[in-house]
């Protein structure tokens, strides 16, 4: 239950990026390894992202995303960066990362106990990663639907009470029009 608890918590990283701040995290792939990053932005907030290869070349790319990810099957050895930035408008935004290098799939099936269990331990990694991301996005989807259901139970009021009010004006200026007027002869 310790090594359960301990995995999932090394596989996953709660960052929070202030506004107008750009936070980068970089790690070292080996040739040929997968390399798979996941993030998610909770609270309703939009961040940008951008994932450098080890030549500072461009990967990948994203402004305001509340969602992203990407996987690369065969990397190139050296560090890798990956940089979220918000705009200097938002609000302090908190970021779920899940970071995940793995060695390639062997081509041949492993022998042994110990070649079973290194294999069956980057399944789980897997795994684990991306239960974890589905369930933050979860929680994050369920923390959207219940403010946008406040905040829109309030703007009926608003509504109703407007239209409301535009029909009473209506009525009164068409009653104005209509009324006998009382002329002196």
């Amino acid at each position: 239950m310790l090594i359960w608890t301990l995995l999932t918590l090394s596989l996953s990283l709660m960052v929070k990026v202030n506004p107008g701040e750009t936070r980068c995290f970089r790690d070292r792939v080996k040739k040929d390894d997968r390399l798979s990053i996941n993030v998610h932005v909770s609270g309703g907030n939009r961040l940008s992202f951008t994932l450098r290869a080890p030549n500072q070349g461009i990967l990948k790319q994203d402004a305001l995303v509340k969602s992203w990810s990407h996987a690369l099957s065969r990397a190139e050895a050296g560090y890798y960066e990956f940089c979220a930035s918000s705009p200097s408008n938002n609000k302090p935004a908190n970021m779920t990362l899940f970071w995940l290098s793995q060695p390639s799939e062997p081509t041949d099936m492993p022998t042994g106990v110990l070649g079973i269990l290194n294999q069956t331990s980057g399944v789980v990694k897997h795994l684990v990663a991306n239960q974890r991301f589905t369930q933050t996005a979860e929680i994050s989807h369920k923390q959207l639907i219940s403010s946008l259901s406040s905040s829109l139970s309030f703007w009926m009021v608003i509504k109703i009470i407007v239209v409301v009010v535009c029909i009473a004006y209506q009525m009164a200026v068409t009653k104005k029009y209509f009324t006998k007027r009382k002329t002196a002869v």
